[in-house]
């Protein structure tokens, strides 16, 4: 561990690092993105990673040979996949900074047209995921003292919404789960409820702000709480 860490540092030149699910597209590619020019080392995440990185390149100007942008495959429905996720990231960043979890799957139905198998899905890509990942980075980022886990939510998971039962039901339990985990790792006994306005910007429409909400953001490092993300 300690020798994947030294290899990350050389790797990153000292840069901050973020590993950013789903950042082939959307929301997620619009933040890897940004935090690329900002200087972060991002690791993304994805199902088609050489579809993905490629996009990313597009969206940035970075040449194939930069350091601080790569990719890993992950398919947050396969435990086997998140494990060999969760090992590329510790190899290529040691510990990361910051884990943004963005990949969200979303049907379309009324309640008694909505079979079994989507809720299934929605619910193994939108919580199942983001938790069985996290399970397997939280060790190194608690060993090395510092880290963020972001989520991103949706305002359908903070009121149900109609035709989006299931993926209303999934965000709202990640939420759940997000504010529990903000208590685990906080620093003290209680972590300070934090609201953003967040903007965000989809291939298929202009920008447009997203509503405030009051959350709580996963923080390892004493007084580096963030504001939640809302999508």
């Amino acid at each position: 561990m300690a020798e994947h860490a030294e290899q990350a540092e050389h790797a990153t030149g000292g840069a901050r690092s973020v590993v950013i699910t789903g950042a082939s597209r959307g929301l997620g590619l619009a933040s890897a993105a940004h935090l690329h020019r900002q200087g972060w080392h991002v690791l993304a995440a994805m199902r088609s990673p050489d579809v993905g990185l490629a996009r990313l390149r597009e969206a940035t100007g970075a040449a194939p040979d930069d350091p601080r942008l790569s990719a890993v495959r992950l398919d947050l429905d396969d435990p086997a996949s998140i494990i060999g996720c969760a090992r590329a990231v510790e190899k290529a960043l040691g510990s990361p900074d910051a884990i943004v979890h963005n990949a969200a799957y979303m049907s379309v139905g009324c309640v008694e047209e909505m079979p079994a198998s989507i809720w299934q899905q929605l619910f193994s890509t939108n919580l199942l995921g983001p938790v069985r990942l996290t399970q397997e980075l939280l060790p190194v980022m608690r060993a090395a003292g510092r880290g963020r886990i972001v989520v991103i939510s949706s305002a359908a998971g903070v009121r149900g919404m109609p035709t989006i039962s299931a993926y209303s039901a999934s965000k709202g339990a990640l939420e759940r789960w997000a504010e529990a985990l903000a208590e685990e790792v906080a620093p003290s006994a209680s972590a300070s409820p934090s609201s953003s306005r967040a903007r965000s910007t989809h291939p298929w429409t202009r920008p447009s702000p997203t509503p405030t909400w009051r959350g709580r953001t996963a923080s390892i490092t004493p007084g580096s709480n963030v504001p939640a993300s809302a999508s």
